[in-house]
């Protein structure tokens, strides 16, 4: 029987052993598996910040190249524009000369034609309704006189036409203004 009770000693002496050998392998596992799932961690932040980065550029680059193209096709866009809108101011001259009924139908169907292309390309008239002089819109060209101090800065007359494109003035309205002269008549 003793050699029965050595073989389980020895056996209890090993599965101690195998126990601690398994409790340790078990310890070097976890661990291993925490490094990993460290790692990994890392690894997934670092995806999620780069993913980031890059979203972050492309964004900017298409909005620089968006700008850009804006940019390009509204300088290229503009002489053409400016061309039409000396067109709209000679057709209008023609208006003011002396013309058969006809060719008075003729000039201002052209005239509204071209006001129609300028507003299919955001190109619109300067059409104020002040009464006084707005330099953001208008430019006086011309002062008359007065002695009457309520048509100071009030505008006399619409020489040509102001535009707008897409809310920046390409040219303001040109106007002839009063201007009080402080001087009045004694009335007596």
């Amino acid at each position: 029987m003793d050699e029965f009770e050595n073989e389980n000693e020895n056996k209890e002496v090993m599965d101690g052993v195998n126990d601690s050998e398994n409790e340790q392998t078990a310890n070097v596992s976890l661990n291993d598996i925490n490094e990993n799932i460290t790692n990994l961690n890392e690894l997934f932040v670092a995806k999620i910040k780069n993913d980031h980065n890059q979203r972050e550029a492309f964004e900017k680059l298409y909005a620089e190249m968006k700008l850009y193209k804006d940019n390009f096709l509204r300088s290229a866009t503009k002489p053409i524009i400016l061309d039409i809108i000396l067109l709209f101011d000679q057709t209008k001259q023609q208006l003011k000369k002396e013309l058969s009924d006809e060719m008075r139908k003729f000039v201002t169907h052209t005239l509204e034609e071209l006001e129609e292309i300028l507003y299919r390309r955001d190109v619109e008239i300067i059409n104020t309704t002040n009464e006084k002089l707005d330099k953001k819109y208008q430019r006086a060209i011309k002062v008359v006189p007065t002695e009457e101090k309520e048509k100071d800065q009030r505008i006399s007359e619409v020489v040509r036409d102001g535009f707008m494109w897409e809310e920046v003035v390409l040219r303001p309205q040109e106007v002839v203004i009063f201007k009080y002269s402080g001087e009045r008549e004694n009335h007596e």
